[in-house]
């Protein structure tokens, strides 16, 4: 986490458009409540290159020492995607989102990349470029090294002769930061192999990212440079002795830089090897920001954003266009052939000025900047208006958006029945599970959308019914577990829905077997809820879902922990812990990308999920638990849970050491102190499978509470997973009983909008 960001800023007025975006991701919690938030326009408006804006900062800040400062520099024109030149190629929308649905631009995946850097001891300032996108493997990087270390790729010649190129100290490929003997910017092939820069055919290429410790910040305040370029200016400085300097060279780096029309149309609008890496929500039209109560037509690709298509308005596009700011007042047709574009800028208190151009435009170089006077335009732009617009935006579409809401289920490895109350208000609770996918499906998946009745009309796609809710008094009735309705009922009592502001139509579904153990009803809570609170308008929360979901289980009186909701909710393999006291907040730590990616193999490899066919419901084995642990005889019942939880620890640490044995101990140490606490949690004919297949499996349990449902299985080999699965295929216990392809989730719990346009 960082301690400050910072975007720089070529003028005011682009300072304060950039200030409104803080702004609106402020109010929908997007922004790191620990990090603060600081944009610097270049002196006097007269640009100051990124070395002069980068000393403008350090010296506005005080330094660096002891603090994580991150520096985007965002202060260029735009001129190459004129439809964004008002609020910024930083802000250039992406099709990524988060979690809670809200729309992802480029700054936000910018920081995000420059967060899961490793920080400097001391403190530093991390200065990254705010127009272009890298995806690398930041465990590849070193900042241990004093003074400035930059961050490099290896790559051709060509795409060297495109950008800055180090010339490092270290054989290319060595994995470690090393002394740097030599910049240069873009350079020929003769220039770099004279230079040194050419190993193997390959160039160190430039990604833009310099940390700088706190000493050397220092001393560039002191220095006092107004202007000038860190890629060019201080590069030089540093060979010349300012202050040591490194490099760090990663295997494989990923640009997405969209520095034209052509380049944004194609990043926002088609598969690309960084739309997966990424894994971007590639459509043929791309819509950000857009209301629609028209008429709209596409009929090929596009980019739309920031567009309020009003009643009465006609907008038709061609293909490959670029549309940004249809204001509200519009009406009439917007036609636009192949490859034309338009933009709408609002100016002054209430005036507009449209923008004509087209996608190969390069206002840079042809002198349509000058003769359309952008400069200055741009400067006259309202930033206040655009937020406006995009409020307006916002609650137009908040009228006729479905909510769709889907998730993973999840496997519980170690540690329950510590999580539910009584025993984690008096003990603390400690879970390892992992969020799954089954058949390479999400399986929890709910629709909401507001609709003119004041009713609420409820589908349960799995199981075939539906039902009309009339009155809050319908509402209020949802006691009763065995109604199916239940769930909706509950999950619109704990979100303070009122059936007088507006009617909704809800859909649910759990494509899985009912009783499976495998967290289905709470997860499915958990999603209700996150949809309700979208329609309301509430951003995305996820403690507060986690806290309404065991709110709805007590209205419910189903009962139950929070590791069921928080395994579906969070996304991956993670440990949850949470302190004693009935105020349960549970905190979730992750075992690391490559510790999960090694489990994920391991599954693939050993790993095997089998239904049983045995259904039961979890609220009867909780009571039996719930009992035991009141009555605590000797102590037992304590000395269990502390076992259980134990047992989610060695697991935690057993996976984040790759150790196969180490995990399978403490899964098989798991499910034997579960049966201590509850005898039921087991039964005859999972003691069969399991006796049959002894010889061959490395652990076992159940995945829930027990006494039926989805079993987990780690075999010794995948030979030994092969014919267990041949096995109990051929000789199944129950009609039902069947095995499920599963894997690592690495989402979580998903909200989106969807839109009929």
């Amino acid at each position: 986490m960082f301690d400050l960001i910072v975007l720089t800023a070529s003028n005011a007025s682009q300072a304060r458009g950039y200030r409104r975006e803080l702004e609106r991701r402020r109010a929908s919690g997007a922004l790191c409540a620990g990090t603060k938030f600081l944009v610097v326009p270049d002196p006097g408006g007269m640009r100051a290159g990124s070395l002069g804006a980068t000393v403008n900062v350090l010296s506005k800040i005080g330094g660096v020492e002891g603090r994580r400062v991150l520096i985007c520099h965002s202060g260029g024109d735009s001129r190459r995607t004129v439809g964004f030149s008002a609020t910024g190629k930083s802000f250039i929308p992406l099709p990524s989102y988060s979690r809670g649905g809200d729309g992802l631009a480029l700054f936000d995946l910018i920081v995000d990349t420059a967060d899961s850097l490793p920080p400097r001891s001391g403190g530093e300032a991390l200065v990254v470029s705010g127009d272009v996108l890298l995806t690398f493997d930041p465990s590849e990087v070193d900042f241990s090294r004093p003074g400035v270390s930059g961050v490099a790729y290896c790559d051709s010649l060509e795409q060297g002769s495109r950008h800055g190129v180090y010339v490092p100290g270290a054989p290319l490929g060595s994995g470690r930061a090393c002394a740097v003997k030599g910049f240069l910017q873009k350079p020929g092939a003769a220039e770099a192999k004279q230079a040194g820069a050419v190993k193997s055919g390959k160039v160190a290429v430039d990604t833009g990212i310099m940390s700088i410790d706190a000493a050397t910040c220092e001393k560039m305040v002191r220095r006092g440079w107004k202007t000038g370029d860190l890629y060019e200016d201080f590069t030089a400085e540093l060979l010349g002795g300012f202050a040591p300097f490194s490099v760090n060279v990663v295997g494989e780096c990923e640009f997405l830089h969209l520095g034209s029309n052509a380049e944004l149309l194609d990043a926002l609008t088609r598969h690309s090897r960084t739309t997966e890496l990424r894994g971007f929500e590639i459509e043929s039209r791309f819509l950000r920001d857009v209301a629609v109560e028209g008429r709209l037509k596409i009929r090929g690709h596009a980019v739309m954003e920031r567009c309020f298509i009003g009643g009465g308005t006609v907008v038709d596009l061609a293909g490959d266009n670029i549309v940004t700011g249809i204001p509200e007042s519009f009406r009439g047709i917007l036609s636009l052939k192949k490859g034309e574009c338009a933009a709408f800028l609002p100016v002054g208190k209430d005036g507009w000025r449209r923008i004509d151009y087209r996608v190969e435009d390069n206002f840079k170089e042809d002198g349509k900047w000058e003769s359309l006077g952008m400069a200055s335009l741009l400067k006259s732009v309202d930033h206040e208006r655009i937020g406006e617009q995009l409020e307006s935006i916002a609650v137009a579409r908040r009228m006729h958006a479905e909510v769709v809401v889907s998730a993973p289920v999840r496997i519980d490895l170690a540690g329950g029945w510590s999580d539910t109350p009584p025993i984690c208000f008096e003990m603390g609770g400690t879970v390892l599970n992992a969020a799954v996918t089954l058949d390479g499906c999400r399986p929890i998946e709910v629709r909401v959308k507001p609709i003119n009745e004041h009713e609420v009309h409820v589908c349960s796609v799995d199981l075939g019914l539906r039902c009309t809710i009339r009155s809050m008094d319908e509402i209020r009735d949802h006691s009763d577990p065995r109604d199916w309705c239940a769930l909706v009922k509950s999950a619109l009592a704990v979100t303070d829905y009122d059936i007088a502001k507006g009617g909704l139509a809800v859909s649910i579904c759990a494509d899985l077997p009912k009783g499976s153990g495998m967290g289905t009803s709470s997860i499915l809570g958990a999603a209700t809820i996150a949809a309700l609170d979208r329609v309301a308008g509430r951003p995305f929360d996820e403690q507060r879902v986690s806290s309404l979901t065991l709110a709805l289980e007590r209205e419910m009186s189903t009962g139950g922990g929070w590791q069921d909701q928080l395994g579906g909710l969070v996304p991956g393999v993670k440990i949850l812990r949470s302190s004693k006291g009935a105020d349960q907040r549970p905190e979730a730590e992750h075992v690391g990308r490559d510790a999960q990616e090694w489990l994920g193999r391991l599954f693939a490899e050993r790993g095997l999920l089998y239904f049983t066919g045995q259904k039961r419901m979890a609220r009867n084995i909780l009571r039996k638990v719930l009992s035991f642990y009141a009555a605590n005889p000797h102590g037992i019942a304590e000395i269990i849970v502390n076992a259980l939880k134990e047992n989610a620890e060695r697991g935690f640490e057993a996976v984040k050491a790759m150790d196969a044995e180490g995990f399978a101990d403490a899964v098989n140490s798991y499910w034997t102190d579960k049966k201590l606490l509850d005898p039921g949690s087991t039964n005859e004919r999972v003691e069969e499978i399991l006796e049959q297949m002894k010889d061959r499996i490395s652990a076992a349990a159940l995945a829930g509470a027990g006494g039926g449902g989805f079993m987990f299985l780690l075999a010794r080999s995948a030979g030994d997973a092969l014919a267990i699965r041949r096995e109990l295929e051929s000789r199944a216990p129950t009609e039902t009983a069947r095995f499920y392809d599963f894997s690592i989730d690495v989402r979580g719990l998903e909200v989106r909008d969807r839109y009929e346009v």
